[in-house]
C-alpha cells in the first residue's frame, strides 16, 4: 500500500458519477489533483451554459477543473505536467486516445455499469433491462484504445428487480460503484487484484439511444413492451400515438395473458399486444401533465375502445 496519497485525476460528467467522486474525495488514500469533465453546454429556453454535475461538485472542494472540447495534444501535455499516479474514468462521454493511457503510473481505470463484456457501449443499463437480464453489476477495468475492451480488475454483481426502471437502476449501480471503489482501487494498486482479459467472443454492445427507439410496437409481446417502459424511463419515455397526438406511458403493468384484444386495440385501460396485454396506469399526452388512466379516460371517453398507432 502506498505510504503517501495517490495522486488521482477523476474524469466524469453526469450525476451518476458523483457518489464515486465523493467516495474518492473522502478517502485519505487518494489526493484528487484534478477533475476532467465536458464543457458547459447551453440548455433551457434561454440557452444558458450549464456546468456539468462533476464540475459543480469539484468546485465545492476547490478541485481544479479541466474542460477540454476534445482530448488533443494540449490536453495530453497538460496531463503529463500534472503527472497523476491514477486516473479514474466514469461516464466521461468521450473516447480517450491511446496516447493518453500510459501517462499515469497505475493506468486509467474505467468504471462501467454492466458485467463486461456484456453491454459494452453508452447505454448498458437500458440494454440490460431490454434484454431481460436478471443480473447486472459494475465492472472496474483498465482502459485500452477500444471501447470497454480492456482487462477486468474486479466485477460486482447486482440483482435486477423485475419492476425497476432504468433511472432507479442507474442510481443503485452508482451507489454500488461508490461503495466498492476505494477497496477495489487500493487492492489493485497493492497487487492484490490482477487484471484479467475479457472474453471478447462473448461481447455485446449497447448503442446510443434515440427517441424513436422508445416508440411502442403493439405487435410485440406484452413482456417486451413492459421492458421498454422500464428501460426508457426516465428518458426518452415510451410512447404511442393516438389521433395524431403523442402519448407517453409513464406507468403500466402486465394485463391478462389471454389474447383477448387484438394488438393496438384498447378495452378501457387494457391495450392488446402481440402476445397478452398491458394495463395502463399513468399516461401523459403531449403538452399535458401526467394523469392516472382513470382520469385520462374520463376526459377521453372515445379512448375506451379504439385503435392505437
Amino acid at each position: 500500500m502506498p505510504h503517501s496519497p495517490i495522486k488521482t485525476i477523476f474524469m466524469g460528467t453526469p450525476a451518476i458519477t458523483l457518489p464515486v467522486f465523493e467516495a474518492l474525495i473522502n478517502d485519505r488514500h487518494f489526493e484528487i489533483v484534478g477533475a476532467y469533465t465536458q464543457p458547459d453546454r447551453p440548455v433551457g429556453r434561454h440557452s444558458e451554459p450549464m456546468p456539468t454535475p462533476v464540475k459543480v461538485h469539484a468546485q465545492k472542494y476547490d478541485i481544479p477543473v479541466y474542460q477540454p472540447e476534445r482530448i488533443d495534444e494540449n490536453t495530453i501535455s497538460q496531463l503529463r505536467l500534472i503527472s497523476p499516479d491514477l486516473v479514474v474514468v466514469f461516464a466521461y462521454s468521450e473516447i480517450l486516445p491511446k496516447e493518453i493511457l500510459s501517462i499515469s503510473k497505475y493506468g486509467f481505470v474505467n468504471i462501467h455499469p454492466s458485467l463486461l463484456p456484456r453491454h459494452r457501449g453508452p447505454a448498458p443499463i437500458v440494454s440490460a433491462i431490454l434484454s431481460g437480464d436478471e443480473v447486472t453489476g459494475v465492472s472496474y477495468m483498465l482502459m485500452d484504445e477500444k471501447i470497454d475492451h480492456g482487462p477486468i480488475i474486479k466485477q460486482i454483481e447486482y440483482n435486477i428487480n423485475s419492476n425497476v426502471t432504468a433511472g432507479a437502476l442507474t442510481q443503485e449501480l452508482a451507489l454500488l460503484a461508490a461503495k466498492n471503489v476505494s477497496d477495489v482501487l487500493l487492492k489493485y494498486i497493492g497487487g492484490k487484484l490482477t487484471p484479467r482479459e475479457q472474453n471478447h467472443n462473448e461481447a455485446t454492445y449497447s448503442p446510443f439511444l434515440k427517441r424513436v427507439d422508445a416508440r411502442l410496437d403493439w405487435n410485440q409481446s406484452a413482456e417486451t413492451i413492459m421492458r421498454q417502459i422500464r428501460a426508457f424511463n426516465p428518458w426518452p419515455g415510451t410512447y404511442f400515438t393516438w389521433k395524431g397526438k403523442k402519448i407517453k406511458v409513464t406507468k403500466a403493468e402486465l394485463g391478462p395473458d389471454e389474447d383477448i384484444i387484438s394488438p393496438g386495440k384498447t378495452a378501457g385501460d387494457l391495450v392488446g399486444c402481440g402476445n397478452g396485454s398491458i394495463r395502463l396506469i399513468e399516461v401523459q399526452m403531449e403538452g399535458k401533465r401526467p394523469a392516472l388512466i382513470k382520469e385520462f379516460l374520463n376526459g377521453h371517453k372515445e379512448f375506451y375502445k379504439t385503435s392505437l398507432d
